[in-house]
């Protein structure tokens, strides 16, 4: 009983873990200013095709295996890898003061692409993490206001089968944008500083998606693989991470 309980919450460590890689959140990673740089340092992945390419045996001890059927040299398919985030999230603006109340209606954006003001920002916070409405907060203490974000990647595999394993030649990858709010302000004689993320464990999407040329395009994607398989060519891969 004690060896399964152990293996429950191993598993479920596991769970976690897998679904914190997918989605950054603000408490638990590192926050950096959003410039081209940063993106192209944090922003990387070492694709392990590995795990995707996976092997066919038709014959164990005579008898056919379970979905062990060999579907043919030669043959193709598209899959997609699982969904990971890089763990940084990325500082787009911010507006602080000593008096929150004048700073109220500045406007803070991401890129260009998701725009709020301090107000909001400040009654998302309390609200969202302390349960703080909107009249208990001192506007005439000072305040603060930061608008952050980060990114949620997966790829689209064109895969051909070929000596017994089914293997990679295009891979095509999904971009989404997440964003997260931090506010600092007085409420009931103490100040308060906390952060949300706006992502799909707490009931969001994303705000911006962005795909690489012919990711829903499966025909595309297959017909890329078999002209590379065929050709004996490079493989052919569009992504911002590898």
């Amino acid at each position: 009983m004690v060896l399964f309980l152990c293996f429950s919450v191993f598993i479920l460590n596991g769970m976690v873990n897998a679904q914190d890689r997918s989605f950054a959140t603000f408490s638990q990673s590192k926050n950096v200013p959003f410039t081209n740089e940063n993106i192209k340092k944090f922003e990387k992945r070492v694709m392990d095709y590995s795990s995707y390419e996976t092997k066919s045996e038709k014959y164990d001890n005579g008898l056919i295996v379970p979905n062990g059927a060999d579907p043919g040299e030669g043959a193709l398919r598209t899959t997609y890898t699982s969904r990971w985030s890089s763990g940084y999230t990325y500082l787009d603006d911010s507006e602080s003061s000593s008096i929150l109340s004048t700073i109220l209606n500045v406007s803070l954006t991401i890129a260009g692409y998701f725009m709020t003001t301090v107000q909001n920002i400040v009654i998302d916070v309390a609200s969202l993490v302390f349960s703080i409405s909107w009249n208990e907060v001192s506007v005439s203490s000072p305040g603060e206001a930061r608008l952050s974000h980060s990114y949620s990647y997966y790829d689209h595999l064109g895969q051909v089968y070929t000596a017994g394993s089914w293997v990679t030649k295009v891979d095509l990858e999904a971009r989404e944008w997440y964003r997260h709010e931090y506010a600092s302000f007085s409420s009931g004689g103490y100040t308060h500083t906390g952060t949300y993320d706006f992502i799909p464990s707490n009931g969001y999407s994303y705000f911006k998606a962005e795909y690489k040329n012919h990711f829903f395009d499966d025909q595309w994607i297959l017909d890329k693989t078999q002209y590379i398989y065929i050709t004996s060519g490079p493989n052919y891969v569009d992504a911002w991470t590898h």
